[in-house]
């Protein structure tokens, strides 16, 4: 059980380093329940064996067709422990290609109508389900961020106020104007 609480307890602490954040701390819960699992297991519930006596099991536990199985791990520990440390040896150098991928969209179904509709909308730029918003303190800064975010390669497009606002003002307000003009004249 030690072995067991000890290699579980390690492989959930290896996610600590990682940047990913609920990744990390779920690394840290489950190490340490862990290790509190173990502590509680060789402690207390030997204990509570003890004094509450529990009835035995009615029927043997385990799987009868695995006892061959059983059996020869147990005869020939040594060489399946050096088995298993000499695979996991060639094994390891595979680890170097092993990612992890932070995009949640990649392990839900992409036929679900949700992602499906999702991922449409998302080749459209003008939808901005990839948009960021940022403030600045008044319109010439607002410009001046538009534009050296413009240069970058990821950036599709980039919208401040003054590009909400539709060109030849002038000349549409006249049109208006004149407009106005005619409907009041009738």
């Amino acid at each position: 059980m030690a072995l067991a609480a000890a290699a579980t307890a390690l492989g959930f602490s290896s996610f600590l380093p990682t940047s990913y954040q609920g990744l990390s701390e779920l690394g840290q819960i489950a190490g340490c329940g862990m290790v509190i699992a173990f502590l509680t297991s060789i402690t207390l519930l030997p204990a509570l064996v003890t004094v509450l006596k529990p009835p035995g099991e009615p029927h043997p536990m385990g799987f009868a067709s695995l006892a061959p199985v059983n059996t020869f791990v147990q005869r020939h520990r040594f060489p399946v422990v050096a088995g298993t440390l000499l695979l996991v040896a060639l094994a390891s150098p595979l680890l170097l290609f092993l990612r992890f991928d932070f995009n949640q969209l990649h392990v839900r179904n992409r036929d679900a109508p949700s992602v499906a509709t999702f991922l449409d909308l998302r080749q459209e730029a003008q939808t901005g389900t990839n948009a960021i918003e940022i403030t600045a303190a008044n319109q010439s800064a607002a410009d001046a961020i538009a534009q050296r975010l413009s240069a970058l390669p990821q950036v599709a497009q980039t919208r401040t106020l003054d590009s909400l606002v539709p060109g030849d003002q002038e000349k549409k307000v006249k049109l208006i104007q004149a407009a106005a003009d005619r409907l009041r004249c009738r």
